[in-house]
């Protein structure tokens, strides 16, 4: 960078913490300015070494050990998040959303009861994901609690979910042969939908 040198490391630098500050909140923030600021102190200071490292031979032979070694720890990482994940959802939830513990709760068990797959219906709330279980291994579909069927993401916004028709609701469930349905709080309720009979 002939012309540019001298506003390359603040440029680089001010890019690191905005990238920073957009990726963490709290103590991870902290760190990765602290963490920001050693890895621009070592790339100023070691310059010259660096690049010399870069234009060895050695360079080609670490990149391609780091490569592996990068590849073999992101393996371990994902069999590590595949194994905690639903362990986990309680535990992010903050004391502001301690009133969805029960929630992250049943996702948990849901995972463990639809085994190797089932087909998982949901309505109204915005977090499905969980529902899809371990490695996706689930079928979820949205269902409408009414004759409405849901609308298309790009259609304005409507009421679809304002009245309820609880014996359209279950003959959408069985159309579509959903085998759990997650209800969570707040759910709709009157006498037929307490009835487990009629499920």
């Amino acid at each position: 960078i002939p012309h540019g040198e001298r506003y390359f490391y603040f440029i680089s630098f001010i890019s690191i913490l905005a990238s920073a500050a957009e990726l963490a909140h709290r103590q991870e923030l902290i760190i990765s300015i602290v963490l920001s600021f050693i890895l621009l102190a070592i790339l100023l200071l070691f310059k010259k070494q660096l690049i010399a490292f870069y234009k060895s031979q050695i360079f080609n032979k670490s990149a391609v050990a780091f490569l592996i070694l990068g590849v073999l720890f992101l393996s371990y990482l994902n069999i590590k998040y595949d194994k905690e994940e639903f362990v986990r959802y309680p535990l992010i939830l903050s004391k502001k959303e301690v009133w969805q513990m029960d929630i992250a709760k049943g996702w948990q068990k849901l995972n463990e009861v639809t085994g190797s797959g089932a087909r998982v219906a949901y309505t109204g709330r915005q977090e499905f994901y969980p529902l899809f279980g371990s490695s996706l291994k689930n079928d979820v579909k949205y269902v409408s609690v009414n004759g409405k069927e849901a609308s298309p993401y790009n259609k304005p916004d409507g009421l679809s979910r304002k009245i309820k028709d609880f014996t359209a609701w279950r003959k959408n469930l069985k159309r579509e042969r959903i085998e759990y349905l997650f209800v969570a709080l707040p759910f709709f309720v009157n006498r037929e939908s307490e009835d487990p009979s009629k499920f």
